[in-house]
């Protein structure tokens, strides 16, 4: 940190150990997030290296990184080569993915590993019009979210790799914008008022008796998040 001040630098790189995990490890991406927004306040510019996927850079580009350099651009080249690509006039990579739209409304995320309850979640909030992705593992849920436009996630808490508090604790250390929601058993009532209480999950709602108030409630959300963006 002493080196921020002592030296004339103009950037800040992020080593390729933090990026290499960034989508899916919330220690690797808070960290990340941290170098980028500390090094903005001093006036340098950030540069991650060892990018090697579209998920990688996403994160990197929605948080905000200047620069980024890995095998998703190119393999490392001998000089002359490497002159010849850059006198080309090729991009090393193209768009990561389209800009949404002043007037896109975010992509709702369902997660549930158990098919039937996935696909009845999916059924009843298509009727309101709504964007859905839909993932059975927290690891595809982790690749939606770094590759969509997602302003709500809504997770059981019963999940094989991990529990739905533990993925949506990690949801709010990677996106703390998206709003993080609960459907569930009454079984799971008490974990996730705890969940709730220490601010990682911010609503929860019973299957099979809740599903009107979870309409109304990601209609409300939506609704404030279009009201504030067009102020």
């Amino acid at each position: 940190m002493g080196y921020l001040v002592r030296f004339p630098l103009d950037a800040l790189k992020i080593d390729r150990s933090f990026v290499h995990d960034i989508t899916v490890n919330e220690d690797d991406a808070v960290i990340a997030r941290t170098v980028i927004t500390l090094a903005h306040s001093l006036g340098l510019k950030v540069i991650a290296e060892g990018v090697e996927t579209e998920e990688q850079l996403a994160f990197l580009g929605d948080n905000h990184c200047d620069e980024a350099q890995g095998f998703l651009f190119s393999k490392p080249l001998p000089a002359e080569e490497c002159s010849v690509l850059l006198s080309s006039g090729h991009p090393l990579h193209g768009p990561r993915r389209e800009p949404a739209a002043a007037d896109q409304k975010p992509a709702i995320l369902v997660v549930d590993d158990n098919r039937n309850d996935l696909m009845l979640a999916q059924i009843m909030l298509q009727k309101d019009g709504h964007h859905i992705l839909t993932a059975s593992d927290t690891h595809k849920a982790f690749e939606l979210l770094t590759s969509n436009h997602v302003g709500i996630v809504i997770s059981d808490q019963n999940m094989p790799q991990m529990s739905g508090v533990d993925f949506l604790r990690r949801v709010k250390l990677m996106y703390p914008d998206t709003m993080r929601i609960m459907l569930s058993g009454t079984d799971d009532f008490n974990t996730a008022t705890a969940a709730i209480n220490h601010g990682e999950v911010q609503r929860f709602f019973v299957k099979g008796r809740d599903e009107e108030m979870l309409r109304r409630e990601i209609k409300r959300r939506i609704g404030h998040t279009a009201q504030n963006a067009s102020t």
